[in-house]
């Protein structure tokens, strides 16, 4: 199985096009364990107030299929704390497809009562 990443990869380096925009809308999230390329094996923040957010950014169709954050991404106030080591992309809000997935250096921990916060420009799928 192919992702569309995996694909538009393959037909940049067969073609010698360039990739090919995204069509869906970035959501993003965590994961507390290593994702498989088909999406299983993942820890979702179980927390009540838990929710994925939107990205915020699209790939404007020059950037070679990079996304970026064009807004600033506010997570909701956690009731009790989640550590996670995983960054998660998905094309929907809630079910949908795990598009993309990339490892943050150490596990961080978001303590009950905080939230996490992206600035503009800090995430970007490059990394993920």
């Amino acid at each position: 199985m192919t992702t569309y990443y995996d694909a538009n990869l393959i037909q940049a380096a067969s073609r010698g096009t360039s990739p090919v925009a995204y069509t869906w809308v970035p959501y993003v999230s965590f994961s507390a364990t290593l994702p498989g390329r088909d999406g299983s094996n993942v820890t979702e923040c179980p927390d009540a107030n838990w929710a994925r957010q939107a990205f915020g950014g699209a790939d404007d169709g020059t950037s070679h299929g990079i996304l970026a954050d064009a807004a600033q991404i506010v997570c909701p106030v956690l009731v009790g704390d989640y550590t996670y080591h995983y960054v998660l992309l998905y094309d929907a809000p809630t079910g949908g497809h795990l598009r993309r997935f990339g490892t943050v250096d150490l596990n961080r921990l978001i303590p009950a009562g905080e939230q996490a916060v992206f600035l503009v420009g800090a995430l970007t799928d490059a990394v993920i």
